[in-house]
């Protein structure tokens, strides 16, 4: 589950005005440009419902990067074959290993 830091101005809403708040809690209004706010808003919804619902859409988020990882492989492979021996040494000591964070670029600390 994520969890939401928005900050405010102190001359706004300050901490002291959240702690008076019965539930600890405030609505935010704070987004005056109406695409960014409704990108937050989707986000901020997505993680909503229950515990399988949550991990169904994480699901579908991995097999979509599954799929753009795949087409990614592919397109590299086929620049890969058309390279020469020069320039195919040099992707093989740029291109790092895969990761938790998917493809990482330059050489690796040893």
């Amino acid at each position: 589950m994520n969890h939401w830091l928005l900050k405010s101005e102190p001359d706004v809403f300050s901490f002291e005005d959240l702690k008076k708040r019965p539930k600890k809690t405030e609505p935010w209004n704070g987004v005056r440009n109406y695409q960014v706010r409704n990108s937050m808003r989707d986000q901020m919804q997505q993680d909503a419902g229950t515990a399988p619902e949550r991990m169904a859409q994480r699901t579908t988020a991995m097999q979509l990067r599954a799929a753009g990882m795949a087409t990614m492989t592919n397109a590299f492979g086929a620049l890969y074959a058309v390279l020469s021996p020069e320039q195919k040494a040099i992707a093989d000591q740029n291109v790092g290993m895969m990761g938790h964070r998917g493809m990482g670029f330059g050489r690796r600390a040893s």
